[in-house]
Protein backbone atom coordinates (compact mmCIF):
# COMPACT_ATOMS: atom_id res chain seq x y z
CA UNK A 1 0.00 0.00 0.00
CA UNK A 2 1.24 3.45 -0.90
CA UNK A 3 0.31 6.22 1.52
CA UNK A 4 -0.39 9.76 0.30
CA UNK A 5 2.30 11.23 2.53
CA UNK A 6 4.97 8.71 1.52
CA UNK A 7 8.10 10.15 -0.09
CA UNK A 8 7.72 10.05 -3.88
CA UNK A 9 4.10 8.85 -3.56
CA UNK A 10 3.16 10.16 -7.01
CA UNK A 11 6.00 8.31 -8.73
CA UNK A 12 5.29 5.16 -6.75
CA UNK A 13 1.63 5.29 -7.81
CA UNK A 14 2.64 5.82 -11.45
CA UNK A 15 4.95 2.81 -11.26
CA UNK A 16 2.20 0.70 -9.69
CA UNK A 17 -0.25 1.86 -12.37
CA UNK A 18 2.14 0.77 -15.14
CA UNK A 19 2.68 -2.58 -13.43
CA UNK A 20 -1.07 -3.21 -13.11
CA UNK A 21 -1.66 -2.26 -16.74
CA UNK A 22 0.95 -4.84 -17.80
CA UNK A 23 -0.66 -7.43 -15.52
CA UNK A 24 -4.05 -6.66 -17.07
CA UNK A 25 -2.66 -7.33 -20.54
CA UNK A 26 -1.17 -10.63 -19.37
CA UNK A 27 -4.52 -11.66 -17.88
CA UNK A 28 -6.29 -10.78 -21.13
CA UNK A 29 -3.77 -12.81 -23.12
CA UNK A 30 -4.43 -15.89 -20.98
CA UNK A 31 -7.35 -17.77 -22.52
CA UNK A 32 -8.22 -19.36 -19.16
CA UNK A 33 -8.74 -16.10 -17.25
CA UNK A 34 -11.94 -15.52 -15.34
CA UNK A 35 -14.05 -12.37 -15.50
CA UNK A 36 -13.42 -11.62 -11.82
CA UNK A 37 -9.68 -11.35 -12.52
CA UNK A 38 -10.26 -8.54 -15.00
CA UNK A 39 -12.84 -6.87 -12.76
CA UNK A 40 -10.49 -6.99 -9.80
CA UNK A 41 -7.48 -5.56 -11.59
CA UNK A 42 -9.70 -2.97 -13.29
CA UNK A 43 -10.92 -1.78 -9.88
CA UNK A 44 -7.35 -1.55 -8.60
CA UNK A 45 -6.33 0.47 -11.67
CA UNK A 46 -9.28 2.87 -11.20
CA UNK A 47 -8.35 3.40 -7.54
CA UNK A 48 -4.74 4.15 -8.48
CA UNK A 49 -5.96 6.69 -11.08
CA UNK A 50 -8.16 8.41 -8.47
CA UNK A 51 -5.30 8.53 -5.97
CA UNK A 52 -2.94 9.93 -8.58
CA UNK A 53 -5.42 12.63 -9.58
CA UNK A 54 -5.90 13.67 -5.93
CA UNK A 55 -2.18 13.79 -5.20
CA UNK A 56 -1.33 15.66 -8.39
CA UNK A 57 -4.02 18.22 -7.60
CA UNK A 58 -2.64 18.65 -4.08
CA UNK A 59 0.89 18.93 -5.47
CA UNK A 60 -0.17 21.93 -7.60
CA UNK A 61 -1.41 23.97 -4.62
CA UNK A 62 0.85 26.88 -3.81
CA UNK A 63 1.13 27.95 -0.20
CA UNK A 64 2.05 31.41 0.98
CA UNK A 65 4.50 31.74 3.80
CA UNK A 66 2.77 33.25 6.82
CA UNK A 67 4.75 34.90 9.57
CA UNK A 68 3.20 35.52 12.97
CA UNK A 69 4.52 38.30 15.12
CA UNK A 70 3.29 40.16 18.18
CA UNK A 71 1.40 42.81 16.16
CA UNK A 72 -0.23 40.79 13.44
CA UNK A 73 0.32 38.52 10.49
CA UNK A 74 2.45 39.12 7.43
CA UNK A 75 2.02 37.03 4.31
CA UNK A 76 4.87 36.58 1.86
Amino acid sequence: MIYNDAPNAIQKLKDKFEYLEKQKELIKADEDHTSWQLQNIGARIREIKRSLARLEKLDEIEFNEIEFNGRGISIR
